[in-house]
């Protein structure tokens, strides 16, 4: 005699089951690709920014824009044979202007040129600044004078570190001593300045300049630090660029509290590389 197998198929209580275990699998992993795809995202975009700097400093290699005019002209035609389309032209003279359609997720990006119409700077209103290039920020910071500024206490970075001084932070600029540092109060503000001036933007990043006999580098992170990092013990990745061997070097390091524990700098000690 043949025996027929009953198919009684799933009871109300292993659908309950099946359907929790899937809701449980769905909140776990859902979050995660969220978050991956919001970095896929940021890296297009970025990427996007790096194409445009690239196509704008190849363009001038052979010779730069001769006003604040033709830079805007050039990064303009530049940006619509991207697809972008021109919100505001550039109406000052570091101002390159704001354009849609590049970010794919609607961010506009806003655009500076140096005043010698070299750099290119952009930021997206969403995803923040592209990644400035340490050793760029070198040469910037390198060039930088403030015989422009009255009362100032130094002519150029290098004057001020041949006075002995071992180091510039970018968040030091709290000082309020406008009788060494003019009306910026503070020599890191005026570099801020400077650097702007430059086309140079670093609001989302920080950096340090190090020198200590031939040691002389220059770090600059991945993201703004906060006093907050100081006592958390959190990695945060960096760029090292060692100035005397012409070295760039990506890692990582932990933030330290100033001398005068007014202001978190990078502690340059602790540099690990990756």
């Amino acid at each position: 005699m043949t025996k027929h197998s009953e198919n009684k198929g799933f009871s109300l209580v292993e659908l309950v089951v099946v359907i929790a275990i899937m809701a449980i699998l769905v909140g776990i992993l859902a979050p995660q690709f969220i978050q991956y795809i919001e970095r896929t995202q940021k890296s297009v975009c970025l990427a996007n920014m790096d194409t445009l700097i690239r196509e704008y400093t190849y363009a001038e290699i052979g010779a730069a824009p001769e006003d604040i005019t033709a830079a805007n002209a050039l990064l303009q035609k530049i940006t619509q044979d991207h697809g972008g389309t021109v919100i505001s032209a550039g109406n000052s003279f570091y101002t390159g202007g704001r354009y849609a359609d590049l970010c794919r997720e609607s961010g506009e990006y806003n655009c500076m040129i140096s005043s010698d119409f070299r750099v290119l700077s952009i930021d997206c209103s969403l995803h923040g600044d592209n990644l400035v290039d340490v050793e760029t920020l070198k040469e910037r910071l390198e060039s930088i004078t403030f015989s422009d500024i009255p009362d100032f206490k130094y002519t150029s970075l290098a004057d001020y570190f041949s006075k002995g001084h071992p180091s510039l932070d970018s968040e030091a600029v709290n000082t309020g001593n406008e009788s060494e540092y003019g009306k910026y109060g503070s020599l890191a503000k005026a570099v801020g300045v400077k650097l702007t001036e430059q086309g140079v933007n670093t609001t989302n990043r920080s950096w340090r300049m190090y020198k200590k006999g031939s040691q002389y580098n220059l770090f600059l992170t991945d993201r703004k630090i906060t006093e907050a990092d100081i006592d958390s013990g959190e990695w945060i990745s960096c760029v090292m660029y060692d100035i005397e061997q012409e070295k760039i070097v990506q890692g990582r390091v932990q933030i330290s509290k100033s001398q005068d524990g007014a202001y978190p700098i990078i502690n340059g000690s602790t540099f690990q590389e990756e």
